[in-house]
């Protein structure tokens, strides 16, 4: 099984304090330095014991999770003392048994074999996507031909007035109408409005008895479409990579993922698995084969070239990485996940560090990326809700 499919259960005796403190700290860790200065000293947490491997890990053993928030928002995991972590054996850290990689395998098999036998299947890349990304980089662009754009499809229209009168953009005046929207957003924020809102429709395939999956694949989206926005904010306040070209990159680096559960929701529809076998394994699967499948579905859309190797190379150590907009992807995304997820791969701490690391980014510019990150899921969720 890949390292990347190997993840580690949040939890244990090793909670920290607040989320301000959480990215020093990784960052002191990750580059085996001492806590930041400006950060307030911690008392240093009790080492856990060391005691010789069993055969089976006991849950004494593993660090345990207490939250001290000082938001006290129950949507986001407690935050931890990686040091200390990484002071237990990898197998200790990872929820997989003998007998789950087993049977990790197994499902690799057939989820990799029904994406390639519905590799022609696959729903076709909103073109509306493509196309106003595509107006917004000519240059003398007319305002007029993005709201002629938008006004043709009404479900977008809907979807961007939404954005346009939330609390991120609104202005104390409703917003009305396309072209008053375009005003307020600018060109290249309507661009990647309508992008991301028109990519939901390649999210909605479940039915009520693969739900669970659905929710998942919800899940995938809004933290694809926040990484995007993420990617473009995090592009412009560092100078670093093309905010125009990061965007698609941020969103659709892990559209692998998405892929996947739908094969996955075709195994459960057609009963040869089920829903009881396939969650526990999801998320170690997805991290085992999304980047081979969504390389696949890139090259059938006929994506940008640039968009095809920033899915491929992702994962790569950094040394073989040379453009800064993987580079990017990788640190926002990646914050992304410590910021929010209970379960991420082993390597994922490594990856921002390589990253930081070679495009020159400091403790002090990744910690408004966190909060940032934060208010653009919530813009994320505007372009969904019902």
């Amino acid at each position: 099984i890949p390292t990347s499919a190997l993840v580690i259960p949040r939890q244990g005796n090793i909670a920290r304090s607040a989320h301000r403190s959480l990215l020093g700290r990784l960052w002191a860790w990750l580059t085996r330095q001492s806590p930041l200065e400006s950060e307030p000293p911690d008392s240093p947490p009790a080492r856990p014991q060391r005691v010789e491997p069993q055969s089976q890990p006991t849950p004494s053993r593993r660090p345990q999770a207490t939250r001290k928030r000082e938001d006290d928002r129950p949507d986001e995991p407690a935050q931890f003392d990686f040091e200390e972590l990484a002071a237990f054996p990898r197998e200790e850290r990872v929820g997989i048994t003998v007998s789950d990689v087993r049977a990790l395998e197994s499902l690799i098999k057939k989820v990799t074999a029904t994406i390639e036998r519905s590799h022609h299947h696959l729903p076709p890349f909103p073109a509306v996507a493509l196309e106003v990304m595509s107006l917004v980089h000519q240059p003398d662009v007319a305002i007029n031909e993005l709201v002629r754009l938008v006004n043709q499809d009404q479900a977008l229209t809907v979807q961007l007035l939404r954005v346009a009168n939330s609390a991120y953009f609104s202005r104390g005046e409703q917003i009305k109408s396309a072209r008053q929207a375009i005003v307020r957003l600018g060109m290249r924020e309507t661009a990647m409005v309508i992008s991301a809102s028109s990519s939901y429709s390649l999210f909605r395939v479940g039915s009520r008895r693969t739900a669970a999956l659905q929710s998942m694949i919800d899940e995938i989206w809004l933290e694809g479409v926040t990484n995007a926005f993420g990617a473009v904010w995090f592009a412009m306040e560092t100078q670093k990579g093309d905010p125009d070209l990061v965007f698609l990159a941020g969103m659709l680096h892990d559209i692998g993922k998405s892929i996947a559960l739908r094969a996955l929701m075709r195994l459960v529809t057609n009963e040869e698995e089920t829903m009881k076998s396939v969650l526990p394994l999801a998320p170690a699967l997805l991290e085992a084969i999304h980047v081979d499948a969504g390389v696949g579905a890139l090259v059938t859309w006929n994506m940008p070239t640039y968009l095809v190797e920033v899915c491929r190379n992702h994962h790569l150590p950094a040394r073989q990485i040379s453009d800064p907009e993987t580079h990017l992807c990788r640190i926002v995304s990646g914050i992304n996940r410590l910021r929010t997820q209970k379960l991420y791969p082993v390597t994922l701490e490594t990856e921002v560090r390589q990253s930081c690391e070679h495009l020159g980014i400091t403790p002090n510019q990744l910690r408004p990326l966190a909060a940032e990150l934060r208010t653009l899921a919530e813009k994320s969720r505007k372009m969904i809700a019902k």
